[in-house]
């Protein structure tokens, strides 16, 4: 739960009930790319109540270090290899061969070659669950984005949270499936929040039938300081 303490930043913001209605959301990820998981960052540290990443089957491999050169190309802050990232594993690995314990290099090298490669909506669910405590997270992955049946999928998802509030963020989903996506959280009254990137040039489009303000705060307040009706 929650502390005062911890999120006292945003408290004096949107207060004890916005705190409130953020821990009590799910938000449901579809398509793990860079721009996706940046949003979901930005919600976990708050202390949304539970995110639920959704991601295809056939989404980018999660990019492993290479053993013998440089490494992958590198674009999405939450998904890498936890046991094949960085220069450590590189550097073990030369140390190995200088020491001339060849048999024992080329095991490590076949397994993890044999190691099965985690999905992208796994990894990245599991990175940003690291980032608070506080966070819930869960996955699935689908065989593709264009042959999912979102309705079903988002009926499921409903069933398994234990929080009452659901929120849906399409990151840079291909036009199809995001009608896909937009008809099943409209007929579902979900609010869906459409996020699109490229290079340093984004766009954020929602979709809520209404959204209304029942707690506004006031910049300012004019004071009374009674000089048309001194005796008032």
């Amino acid at each position: 739960m929650a502390t005062t303490d911890k999120y006292d930043r945003q408290l004096r913001l949107w207060g004890s009930s916005g705190q409130r209605a953020l821990g009590q959301t799910t938000i449901v990820l579809i398509n793990a790319t860079a721009a996706g998981t940046e949003t979901l960052k930005n919600l976990v540290l708050p202390g949304v109540g539970a995110i639920h990443v959704v991601d295809a089957a056939d989404a980018p491999a999660v990019p492993k270090s290479s053993r013998t050169g440089s490494a992958p190309p590198f674009d999405n802050f939450f998904v890498f290899d936890d046991g094949h990232d960085g220069e450590n594993a590189n550097g073990a690995d030369k140390m190995e061969v200088e020491e001339g314990d060849d048999d024992k290099a080329a095991a490590s090298a076949s397994a993890s070659t044999c190691s099965p490669v985690p999905s992208r909506a796994e990894v990245a669910s599991k990175h940003l669950c690291e980032l608070n405590p506080d966070v819930s997270g869960a996955h699935t992955t689908v065989p593709s984005l264009s042959s999912t049946e979102y309705g079903p999928l988002l009926d499921t998802i409903i069933q398994q949270s234990s929080l009452p509030s659901l929120l849906i963020v399409a990151s840079d989903v291909p036009p199809k499936p995001l009608l896909d996506v937009s008809r099943a959280a409209w007929d579902r009254s979900i609010p869906l929040i459409i996020v699109r990137s490229c290079g340093l040039v984004g766009s954020v489009r929602i979709q809520v039938e209404s959204h209304p303000v029942v707690e506004s705060k006031p910049d300012s307040e004019v004071p009374d300081l009674r000089l048309a009706d001194p005796s008032g």
